[in-house]
């Protein structure tokens, strides 16, 4: 019985070492701590400079070659919103995790233009 307690607490430290020391991208990849698109979009000014995490599906997805842009957006049940990237554009209806920075382009009074993630990390 000792030696089986001695295995759990070894496996726990272990787990905890992990997630601790090397688990940074793991634990973004948990789906825990998701925004949704339409919050995001409702309430620009309230994620402004933010890091969120939104997972959804690929609707949409452009290159603009002469200024090097891609963008794309994706949907998540709730509502849709731009990602701009710089990466290779994602496939069409594949289903992602996406981290980065909100930013609007314009916000006037209740109103908010082009507001999209600038993705940092995909999974």
């Amino acid at each position: 019985m000792k030696r089986k307690i001695e295995r759990f607490e070894t496996a726990v430290i272990l787990l905890l070492a992990t997630l601790l020391l090397g688990g940074n991208s793991f634990c973004d990849r948990i789906p825990l701590g998701l925004e949704s698109a339409k919050e995001i979009v409702d309430h620009p000014t309230k994620y402004e400079g933010k890091v969120v995490r939104v997972r959804g599906q690929v609707t949409y997805a452009l290159k603009v070659p002469l200024i090097g842009m891609r963008i794309y957006k994706i949907e998540d049940g709730t509502g849709e919103i731009a990602v701009l990237t710089s990466e290779q554009l994602p496939e069409m209806g594949s289903t992602l995790l996406v981290k980065g920075t909100v930013s609007t382009a314009l916000i006037m009074g209740q109103s908010n233009y082009g507001t999209h993630i600038r993705e940092t990390q995909r999974w």
